[in-house]
């Protein structure tokens, strides 16, 4: 989100220049766990 309140959509991979007061958030999917849940 930039410091003026508009945010985009970026692609899997992407090199994007941030500016003093933009913010960048980083969302990844879940693990969902491996084996028993007992182990």
């Amino acid at each position: 989100m930039r410091a003026d309140g508009s945010a985009r959509e970026l692609a899997s991979r992407a090199h994007v220049a941030l500016d003093a007061g933009d913010a960048l958030e980083i969302a990844t999917p879940g693990g969902g766990g491996y084996g028993a849940p007992e182990a």
